[in-house]
């Protein structure tokens, strides 16, 4: 886009975030592993700060200008991986036993129910997404977008504080259900700003999930000697899975005109 001066088509858009996806994931694996080698203090410490720098650079690069929010959304992904082979050649961090996918499906396998229920949250996170790209951007919107993920992470980082059994007895779907209720039901009759801090909420229940049930994961595996890879992944796919759903319902209903967008 940069070099030609026009817009690219839609397919293009789609296989370059695409393979940005694919990057991320792979990048996302060696991170569980090498969590296997720290305490549970250091794991939940680890998982909050990067998801709250996460939504400090998300705002930075919206409010850079092309092609510098490109630009840094590039060099994000490789400050990630040089920290990743820097720990790897620590001797302070002493890396956990790799187990095999067979001997960790032995071990402990995620229920059907658990993945669905995984599945329908995460529809109902890509639906407050998707109902987001629909409000005017902006630095007051990214700059609320960037505050629920951190209002999220100190929700995960009291949960996993002050609650750890409930949450490692998978209780973070109890602990999001009410929030959620409270910030979609709403929606259904309000506009405008009140409408908007709604969908900030949905923001938080996303951080929310992701760092208490990563955490989950990593808990599970440590505890009936399992793979972290897998349990971690078999999540994030699940949980993504149903944001993609979510995501494409919200924008389909609301930019076709099937449905207002306060419905």
């Amino acid at each position: 886009y940069n070099s030609t001066g026009t817009p690219m088509p839609l397919a293009f858009d789609c296989v370059a975030w695409g393979l940005a996806g694919v990057g991320l994931t792979c990048l996302f694996m060696p991170w569980v592993e090498l969590m296997g080698s720290m305490t549970r203090r250091e794991m939940v410490m680890a998982l909050a700060g990067a998801v709250a720098l996460g939504a400090c650079m998300y705002l930075v690069m919206n409010m850079l200008l092309f092609p510098f929010n490109i630009a840094l959304l590039s060099i994000g992904p490789l400050c990630s991986l040089a920290i990743v082979v820097m720990l790897e050649h620590s001797n302070a961090l002493v890396p956990a036993p790799f187990v095999p996918r067979k001997q960790s499906l032995e071990s402990i396998k995620l229920t059907f129910s658990f993945r669905a229920m995984t599945v329908a949250y995460g529809v109902v996170l890509g639906l407050g997404i998707g109902l987001t790209t629909q409000i005017q951007g902006g630095a007051p919107l990214y700059s609320g977008m960037a505050c629920a993920i951190l209002l999220g992470v100190i929700a995960a980082v009291l949960c996993l504080r002050l609650a750890p059994d409930r949450v490692q007895q998978n209780g973070a779907f109890q602990i999001l259900f009410p929030v959620l209720i409270i910030a979609l039901i709403p929606m259904s009759f309000l506009q405008g700003m009140p409408a908007t801090v709604c969908n900030m909420l949905v923001f938080a229940c996303f951080a929310l999930f992701e760092v208490t049930g990563v955490y989950l994961m990593l808990f599970l595996a440590e505890r009936h000697k399992a793979s972290r890879l897998q349990l971690a992944c078999t999540l994030q796919a699940c949980l993504f899975a149903g944001l993609m759903v979510g995501h494409v319902i919200g924008v389909v209903a609301t930019s076709s005109g099937v449905m207002n967008y306060s419905m």
